[in-house]
């Protein structure tokens, strides 16, 4: 029925904050580069060190005690959990990461990143089922405009 409420969570799933700065370092070799008129390739291969920074707030509920009488067999519906304090874990570390991908200058402004980034996990965040000394890789495509 629409009308009772699903549990564990009755009034919400746990909240996931993430957020992150990275500074990265990249190598452009002039034998993989070409540069025209009208637009530039690049292949670049580098490394970044990201600082990484999560907040995951999960909701505690407070089941009422249940004790079934003894001496009888009267069913008793148990009452329905009441929402208690709200548990909040932080989780703060450094990644590093390697990447290679290619750069195209289209015109003189705008430019497209395509490639692959490969950061080692250091933090165990088990909702974005990252567990430390593991690796996550990404397919990476950027566009961005340059001055």
């Amino acid at each position: 029925p629409g009308d009772l409420p699903c549990y564990p969570f009755p009034d919400g799933e746990p909240s996931y904050r993430a957020t992150s700065l990275a500074l990265h370092a990249r190598w452009y070799p002039a034998a993989l580069s070409r540069n025209r008129d009208r637009q530039a390739f690049a292949v670049y291969i580098g490394e970044f060190l990201s600082y990484e920074k999560r907040r995951i707030s999960r909701p505690q509920w407070i089941f009422p005690p249940y004790y079934p009488p003894t001496d009888s067999l009267i069913i008793v519906i148990p009452m329905p959990p009441t929402p208690g304090p709200t548990w909040v874990q932080h989780l703060r570390g450094w990644e590093p990461g390697v990447e290679v991908g290619a750069r195209a200058m289209m015109g003189s402004r705008v430019l497209i990143d395509v490639g692959g980034t490969v950061r080692v996990a250091t933090l165990d965040d088990p909702l974005a089922r990252r567990r430390p000394g593991r690796t996550d890789a990404r397919f990476v495509v950027a566009v961005g405009i340059g001055w």
